[in-house]
């Protein structure tokens, strides 16, 4: 008896080779399935890979049918490789598939189906998931971006409803598929929501058994001390006011952050809570965009530092930034001063508060939107370092 050589006769064999020639006796011939107790040594769970005594004898039968006994090609009753090949029963058929998990992709503003970071990783994992793109409207109210050019579009926030309306929508249709939930930006706040309603008690809590992992990248609704399993974590948190839940925040939950994007990385305590404040009264137009958002949260940070009792002599109309007056030159005085003025009364620390609180954030954001487009933070994931010699996006889609 050997296993490696294939030549099966021995009564104690177990295995699914021994399943496999059983299989295609009792398929291929009538007589097989007539002969006494094979159909019962076929059929009987526990003894189907078992090379029993009627098994010999049938493999017996089936060499002197085909005449490999009088050929020599094969010894009574031992199903050596010559009697298995004869058979179709070498080469044994290919493991099945595993069947591939669903990646539910929750695209950035803008972002085209194929070619989001979202996609992009799922093409990169095809062998393990298969894209299920959230075909919600990417938009944020009429600004245009990428593909969003519609001047009509749902805000950035009506944005996120759909979006997270449409996954309870797939999960009834597929009610035991196993998911995955990649997310970008606009979407990682849809996809942070659907999270959390997977834990006990949320609405989709019934589908949680079904749920394998997430990503996302530059996720506004990232909470603080989280990132991804050996990733670098940042000292701040999402700029938005929701936060994924404590009990999401483990390490099947990936979190891209770039340390530079201010959409996922605010920093902690006031000055942080006045970027996010910002962010609350933008963001039913343009929650989605980084330009957008920034051209329109600034006047923001900057009427919140006029609020603080921090004046800046040159700018009397901030109505004229909020109409996108907000150039290079500008920028590079607004921060010059209030570079200055941080420093003149006494910011430093983490702890800020007060003026000194509102002046930094106002920097932070000059200094995100002052940016080349080529290296802002929030859109150059495939370029940044996760960890030596690879950056986030291929972290992400080679694991």
């Amino acid at each position: 008896m050997t296993w490696c050589g294939y030549e099966l006769s021995d009564p104690r064999m177990v295995g699914p080779q021994v399943g496999y020639i059983k299989d295609k006796l009792y398929a291929k011939f009538e007589w097989a399935r007539q002969w006494p107790g094979f159909a019962a040594s076929h059929d009987t769970e526990g003894q189907h890979e078992v090379y029993d005594e009627v098994t010999r004898d049938v493999v017996e039968e089936f060499q002197k049918r085909t005449g490999m006994i009088g050929a020599g090609t094969a010894t009574a009753g031992i199903a050596n490789y010559a009697t298995q090949v004869r058979l179709g029963a070498w080469p044994p058929p290919p493991p099945p598939t595993p069947p591939r998990h669903a990646c539910l992709t929750f695209r950035g503003f803008g972002g085209v189906v194929g070619l989001d970071y979202t996609s992009r990783v799922a093409q990169a994992c095809a062998a393990r998931v298969e894209e299920v793109p959230i075909d919600y409207p990417a938009s944020m109210g009429g600004i245009p971006g990428g593909v969003a050019n519609d001047p009509n579009a749902p805000s950035g926030n009506d944005g996120v409803k759909v979006a997270i309306e449409l996954a309870p929508e797939w999960f009834a249709h597929n009610p035991t598929r196993t998911f995955v939930l990649g997310a970008y930006s606009l979407g990682a706040i849809a996809a942070s929501h659907v999270r959390a309603e997977l834990e006990p008690g949320g609405r989709f809590a019934d589908y949680k058994s079904d749920y394998v992992c997430g990503f996302t990248f530059g996720n506004p609704c990232r909470a603080f001390g989280h990132t991804f399993y050996l990733g670098a974590i940042p000292n701040g948190h999402g700029i938005s006011a929701f936060q994924l839940p404590e009990s999401c925040c483990t390490w099947d939950w990936c979190d891209e952050a770039n340390p530079g994007d201010i959409y996922t990385n605010v920093p902690l305590g006031d000055v942080g809570k006045i970027c996010t404040d910002a962010y609350g009264i933008v963001m039913d137009t343009t929650i989605s965009d980084p330009i957008g958002t920034a051209r329109k949260l600034i006047p923001q940070l900057l009427k919140i530092v006029h609020d603080a009792g921090v004046k800046i002599p040159f700018l009397d109309n901030l109505g004229d930034i909020s109409q996108g007056a907000l150039g290079p030159e500008l920028i590079g005085l607004l921060l010059s001063v209030l570079t200055g003025v941080f420093a003149s009364i006494g910011g430093g620390g983490r702890n800020l508060t007060g003026p000194a609180a509102a002046v930094q954030a106002a920097i932070m954001g000059l200094r995100f939107y002052g940016d080349n487009l080529s290296t802002r933070p929030h859109i150059i994931y495939e370029f940044e370092q996760a960890m030596p010699g690879q950056s986030i996006l291929i972290t992400r889609s080679s694991t």
